[in-house]
């Protein structure tokens, strides 16, 4: 369970939590976070005093949330007595109580209250704090020219990667009858992947790091896997392959199953970035963030010389690629024809979408503030949409969590009329697959239909398969 950070926060305060976590693991920093990290058939106060004790920094999310959260209290409380680092992360101007006070009110805070523009201050803090150096220069300011080629081919185990000669590995079966040209959608993988659709079965993550498959008329399912670690997986499903990226401690890597559940194997190490499929390539964030195109069929790999990127799309033969602030890109899928693309000034951008002439993306004002902004490919003003962290665009509808309604889910038309509400609660994760849309809060994984019916609890449909089976 070997990680560098924990961090703590109120469950209302999940999606702020989630996207530090994510701006940390950018940094090669490894986290610790509920409820991901949480190991299926453990308890759950266990698994938090004992992550609790193998980090070496604590991140509080101090808000009035996790001011009045006892379970937030009980973590500082055990941090504390075990003399680990406490970085305060200040989100709101909310007042102390005492109990707060006896444990934060000597410790250095990270200000980000009113305007919390600063996950590279935290970033650097944590750095600093770990003995890591900070951002670099070209970090910051990344060059989008690109450099020659690197073919490298990877072991397909633990060791390191190196130069080798080919290997023979299993084909690829691509875009014939039922089979996927696509592993998932870029919309699914910006949200954590955590379903994909091929021929008549749908591929998901649920409680406990399992991975599932079930038909779409819920006939059969079957349990393919137990612990992959990862409840937000980056699903792709091309032929007879499932692949997915693990998490465990300081160690992201990608690796494949067979869709009957054999075969599991690593592929590449990775930095916990967004994967794609695409026929026999796979394309991927290397632990040093430079983006990365794998041929499956021979295991050769191309290193496309990008400083940092911060996460990317594949639609169509197109890749979108966000690198830092306000600099993101479009290529060719071979790294050819790149561009900047300039969607003005603000923090940053995320979920960077190109759909029916139109980029849509999400624009980052705070870390607990964010657009959902659409702007003419051509060029024009962009357009604001509505406030939300995520979203995914299926059939002229956008689906999106609201935080002007506590995250719920809502769906809205392109053009950010007819607004519906379709779940309560802190929606995160939204996959769309079929008509169902896969998501979850933070404790549980749900699904619902996309037209806001059938809302239910995946453990319970995994429960009623297994006893009608």
């Amino acid at each position: 369970m070997a990680h560098d950070v924990f961090i703590s926060h109120s469950s209302k305060d999940k999606i702020t939590a989630d996207a530090i976590c994510h701006a940390l693991e950018q940094n090669r920093i490894s986290c610790w976070i509920a409820p991901r990290d949480v190991r299926g058939g453990h308890t759950y106060g266990a698994e938090i005093i004992e992550a609790i004790e193998e980090c070496a920094v604590l991140v509080l999310l101090f808000s009035e949330n996790s001011n009045n959260s006892e379970d937030v209290k009980n973590e500082i409380q055990n941090a504390f007595a075990s003399k680990k680092i406490i970085i305060p992360y200040r989100m709101d101007d909310s007042e102390m109580d005492n109990e707060m006070k006896y444990f934060l009110s000597r410790k250095h805070w990270i200000e980000a209250y009113p305007d919390d523009t600063v996950f590279a201050e935290l970033v650097n803090s944590v750095k600093n704090t770990l003995g890591i150096s900070k951002t670099s220069e070209n970090n910051k300011n990344p060059q989008i020219t690109s450099t020659p080629e690197q073919e490298q081919v990877l072991y397909n185990t633990s060791q390191p990667i190196q130069i080798k000669e080919k290997k023979t590995v299993t084909p690829v079966s691509v875009a014939t009858n039922n089979q996927n040209l696509y592993g998932n959608t870029a919309g699914n993988i910006y949200n954590g992947g955590n379903a994909a659709i091929q021929g008549d079965w749908i591929y998901f993550c649920s409680s406990g790091n399992k991975l599932y498959k079930i038909k779409t008329d819920d006939s059969e399912y079957t349990l393919l896997a137990d612990d992959i670690n990862s409840s937000t997986g980056f699903i792709n499903v091309v032929g007879d392959w499932i692949y997915y990226q693990y998490h465990r401690g300081k160690d992201w890597a990608i690796y494949r199953i067979k869709t009957d559940g054999t075969g599991n194997e690593k592929l590449a190490d990775g930095s916990g970035g967004n994967i794609f499929v695409v026929g026999d390539s796979l394309f991927y964030l290397t632990d040093n963030s430079n983006l990365a195109k794998l041929d499956l069929q021979t295991m050769r790999r191309k290193t496309f010389k990008i400083a940092y990127v911060a996460s990317f799309g594949i639609f169509k033969d197109k890749i979108l690629g966000h690198i830092a602030e306000n600099k993101s890109l479009i290529m060719d899928l071979d790294g050819n024809n790149m561009e900047e693309l300039n969607f003005g000034n603000s923090f940053g951008k995320s979920c960077i979408s190109e759909y029916d002439g139109f980029y849509y993306y999400v624009d980052i004002i705070y870390t607990t503030q964010r657009f959902i902004m659409k702007r003419p490919i051509n060029g024009g003003n962009p357009i604001k949409l509505a406030e939300g962290f995520s979203f995914n665009i299926v059939n002229g509808w956008i689906y999106f969590d609201n935080s002007q309604d506590n995250h719920g889910l809502y769906k809205m038309k392109l053009d950010g009329n007819e607004k519906t509400k379709l779940a309560n609660g802190l929606c995160a994760c939204i996959s769309i697959v079929g008509d169902w849309i896969y998501y979850q809060d933070y404790l549980s994984f749900y699904r619902i239909k996309t037209d806001g019916t059938e809302e239910e609890n995946l453990n319970d449909v995994i429960f009623s398969l297994e006893n009608a089976s």
